[in-house]
């Protein structure tokens, strides 16, 4: 019996899983974010299925924060990858999963139109 309830319960845990993993690619866009490699984050973007998905603030390791991927260059402040985000219509009105606000760089981007 013993048996039968932990393999439900994996099983479970396994449906409740589905469909949140993350494809391959959004590791090297966020290395390339981080590295403010601009070249390679528009090169990578061209896979980008959901613009506004939120991404686990870190993808090493089980991560509760998680940003859409419009919050990573605003954490970093890559003022050249936010703009072009915005441009691709990333969603301003999503901050991060916890509330955890981390938008600055629109402040910074913001500041140099006025």
């Amino acid at each position: 019996m013993k048996k039968y309830c932990l393999l439900y319960f994996f099983i479970i845990f396994r449906i409740s899983l589905y469909g949140q993993e993350l494809p391959t690619y959004y590791k090297d866009l966020i290395y390339s974010i981080k590295e403010n490699n601009f070249t390679d984050f528009k090169t990578l973007f061209a896979k980008v299925d959901n613009i506004n998905r939120f991404i686990p603030e870190n993808l090493e390791k089980e991560s509760y924060n998680k940003l859409t991927l419009l919050g990573f260059p605003c954490a970093y402040k890559r003022n050249k990858i936010v703009e072009f985000l915005l441009e691709k219509k990333a969603d301003l009105n999503l901050g991060v999963e916890d509330d955890y606000y981390v938008y600055d760089a629109l402040y910074s981007i913001y500041q140099k139109i006025v």
